[in-house]
């Protein structure tokens, strides 16, 4: 019997995700080409290792795998976007009553925290530049209105405008499960399986966000994803790497990872943002004049998005098509006239040169987009570090570790 316990326990790891449908991807390392910036790494108790293009079934079978990033170092321009107070959309009650009052108490969600770490989480890709929450707050009442399908005003398209970002993201808390579900592990089957009346059993804490992508002038949502994040309740914990953190966010991310929901959520986050990235892409930065002066044009771009000898398509703007219902604009004629370079670098805009033209040619309000183009992502063929078991492997342990004894 004590064997049989012993074996129990040394197979306990093997079968842990025996019963479930591993992809491929993480069942076989692959070899990675050398010197290859990829998009983002893991830092691991194992190590850093470069992420795969698909992180669904990673996050759902070895999610704490996803508790730190490194972002790959990135010198391209920033897109500026807003960030929207996280909303929870949850409706879980616990079933137990607060004494005889037959209260039914509300599980409490540390939005607050969330709306922390993906701000940081957002900050530490150096991909974006966010706009100030207070201004948000000011300028996106109607967006928010809008993005919930309350109501489309002329008034909001024009708000959307007034605070200059390419994106507005919203993250939804649409699932926060600390007992996710329970397994029991043993000889037998491998959910609820027992071997002479004894068995393992491993809780596992979920969380889910829904990421979107809102175009901040039509409210319509361009991209959503769902990030899921399944943390096990034993073994739980975050990479062993060194963090760049600032104290108030090193603070959050610590109070956090200290229990296996925490770690569900900022893996989770980690998901969510590397997905935008993505939906992203590596787009042109764009500029608008400010102001002609002295043969110079001004651009609303300044330091830490642009530096000297940058150079710009310009385009002259011509009417703007409105859509009489809504109030949203629908475009407008462009017309290619030449190039700007960058002569002059200021806190908050920048002075530029035109080149095959006359800078009298464009006024206030009309466009540059940038000549810089950003590298393709890459991602890893397959996740290399620290991965599931699977039924396959647990049977060719067995199979060598029963020819060993037979030798013996």
């Amino acid at each position: 019997m004590k064997k049989e316990v012993l074996l129990i326990f040394i197979l306990m790891g093997s079968l842990i995700f025996a019963g479930d449908d591993v992809p491929a991807n993480l069942q076989v390392p692959v070899l990675e080409e050398n010197n290859v910036n990829y998009l983002a790494y893991a830092n691991t108790k194992k190590g850093e290792f470069p992420l795969p293009e698909k992180l669904d079934n990673l996050a759902k079978f070895a999610g704490k795998h996803l508790t730190d990033f490194r972002w790959a170092d990135y010198n391209g321009p920033r897109i500026r976007v807003g960030v929207l107070e996280v909303k929870n959309s949850t409706k879980k009650e616990y079933d137990g009553l607060d004494g005889d009052r037959g209260i039914v108490e509300v599980e409490r969600i540390p939005v607050s925290s969330i709306d922390a770490l993906v701000i940081n989480s957002l900050v530490n890709t150096g991909r974006f530049t966010l706009v100030e929450r207070e201004i948000i707050e000011k300028l996106v009442e109607e967006q928010d209105r809008k993005t919930a399908g309350l109501v489309t005003t002329q008034s909001g398209a024009k708000s959307g405008r007034m605070l200059g970002a390419r994106y507005l993201i919203k993250v939804i808390v649409t699932e926060y499960e600390p007992t996710y579900k329970k397994k029991s592990f043993g000889l037998g089957a491998v959910s609820g399986g027992f071997l002479g009346g004894v068995g393992v059993g491993v809780e596992q804490s979920m969380v889910s966000l829904t990421f979107r992508l809102v175009d901040p002038e039509s409210s319509e949502i361009i991209f959503s994803k769902k990030a899921m994040a399944v943390i096990d309740k034993k073994g739980f914990g975050v990479g062993g790497g060194k963090s760049k953190k600032g104290k108030s966010e090193a603070a959050t991310f610590s109070s956090m990872s200290q229990t296996p929901i925490g770690n569900a959520v900022i893996a989770a986050i980690n998901v969510g943002v590397f997905e935008l990235v993505k939906a992203i892409g590596n787009p042109s930065m764009k500029a608008k004049v400010v102001l002609v002066k002295d043969g110079n044009v001004i651009l609303n771009r300044g330091q830490s998005q642009v530096q000297v000898g940058d150079t710009f398509r310009a385009f002259i703007k011509g009417d703007e098509f409105v859509d009489p219902e809504t109030g949203i604009s629908l475009g407008s004629e462009t017309e290619e006239v030449g190039s700007l370079e960058v002569s002059k670098v200021m806190p908050r805009f920048c002075y530029a040169r035109a080149i095959g033209f006359q800078a009298e040619e464009l006024a206030r309000g009309d466009e540059a987009v940038s000549n810089l183009v950003g590298e393709d992502f890459h991602f890893a063929k397959a996740w290399l570090g620290p991965y599931p078991k699977t039924k396959k492997y647990t049977e060719k342990r067995r199979k060598k570790k029963a020819e060993k004894k037979a030798k013996n």
